[in-house]
């Protein structure tokens, strides 16, 4: 009697723990999901013609766009967002960049899209025409490519306003300057420096120094005079000396192309620029930008010297001024980005054995005025007499 019920007992036990292995086997654990808060910044999004404007919440730019196109009622395959200059906003991490409350331009493909250049010439043709075009230089300025002028002026305006003040530009560097037009030009002084050293160690250690070490000591002494007298062509980087600089009044430069160029191809066709004043980044860009010598000072100009100096006698001496500006000034300098500097010989920039000699009967001559083309205008580059 008691073994059946026994085994009665065992068998409901069993059935019992096997339900209860299924249920648990059953359940499925699934991974807690933790999402980080989404972080909302508003933007101000208008259509090509500028005729209407919304503002957007998004989060990222496939968010903003996706919004955009449901305000503006167009399909998300067909559209690209601009910034106010016609900068391209096509990359997520680009976008995080971009402020809050900053203005997108939503362009249709097909549709033209107006920049902020646009738009104020745009404005200015509302305007009475006739009235400002008063007096001649005024008729002469508006007729000749506006757009682009005023294009450059609204561009001049915002570099300015985004400078760095001097004690952020300057951070990191002991100087006693006061200013960043003296610092600039100070650290010209020591580029053209570093010209005078490497063409006076290269004098001496010739074996012609040797036999005629009192002409080229008259000549280096000759060309420090005549550095003295000039800055030491500091002006070049001098933004408030811009009728001699080698930059406008606000600061930028332009690269003048590799030595055999007449000027820089590079950036589509507008050549390579850089403003050093306006950040302490592009301040120390700028240091790599090299004064190439057209014609070369060590491969050149300074074994045309030694040989020259052999054919010195009574009524000859050597040209200093000739020298001078083929070592220190634009006449023989070219202001170039690093892509843009050669190191290799410029085997077809020569100079003559005549150009170095110099009658002691005839008067002394006031150097020839070397030209430089820079900013569609001629400037004329020399040392002071």
């Amino acid at each position: 009697f008691l073994f059946p019920a026994a085994l009665i007992l065992l068998r409901t036990y069993l059935r019992t723990f096997f339900k209860f292995g299924q249920t648990l086997s059953s359940i499925s654990y699934l991974p807690i999901e933790i999402h980080a808060p989404i972080c909302f910044q508003g933007y101000k999004v208008t259509n090509a013609s500028r005729t209407k404007t919304v503002g957007i919440a998004s989060f990222s730019l496939a968010d903003l766009i996706g919004k955009a196109c449901k305000k503006f009622q167009v399909p998300p395959s067909d559209v690209s967002l601009y910034l106010g200059d016609g900068t391209l906003v096509d990359s997520e991490e680009y976008f995080a960049t971009i402020p809050a409350q900053t203005v997108l331009s939503l362009v249709k493909k097909g549709d033209k899209f107006l920049t902020g250049a646009d738009v104020i010439y745009n404005a200015l043709k509302l305007l009475n025409v006739e009235f400002l075009k008063t007096g001649e230089l005024a008729q002469d300025f508006l007729q000749d490519d506006i757009k682009e002028k005023i294009r450059v002026l609204s561009e001049a305006v915002n570099l300015k306003d985004k400078e760095e003040p001097f004690e952020d530009w300057l951070k990191g560097v002991e100087t006693s300057c006061k200013n960043k037009e003296s610092f600039m030009e100070s650290r010209c002084r020591d580029r053209i420096k570093s010209y005078l050293y490497k063409a006076t160690a290269d004098i001496k250690a010739s074996p012609r120094y040797r036999t005629h070490s009192r002409e080229l000591n008259r000549l280096v002494l000759d060309l420090k005079t005549l550095l003295t007298k000039n800055s030491y062509q500091g002006v070049y980087f001098n933004r408030n000396r811009s009728t001699e600089a080698l930059c406008d009044s606000s600061g930028l430069f332009k690269c003048q192309g590799a030595w055999s160029k007449s000027l820089c191809n590079h950036c589509g066709g507008t050549g390579h620029t850089i403003n050093p004043y306006l950040s302490r980044e592009t301040r120390i860009v700028f240091s790599t930008w090299n004064l190439d010598h057209r014609i070369e000072r060590s491969r050149t100009i300074v074994p045309k010297v030694l040989e020259t100096v052999e054919l010195l006698k009574d009524g000859l001496t050597l040209n200093v001024r000739r020298i001078y500006d083929l070592l220190f000034t634009t006449c023989n300098l070219k202001l170039v980005h690093i892509v843009c500097h050669d190191k290799g010989a410029h085997t077809t920039a020569v100079c003559e054995t005549k150009e170095l000699l110099l009658s002691t009967t005839s008067e002394l001559k006031e150097p020839k005025k070397a030209e430089n083309t820079l900013k569609g205008a001629t400037i004329v580059r020399s040392p002071a007499s």
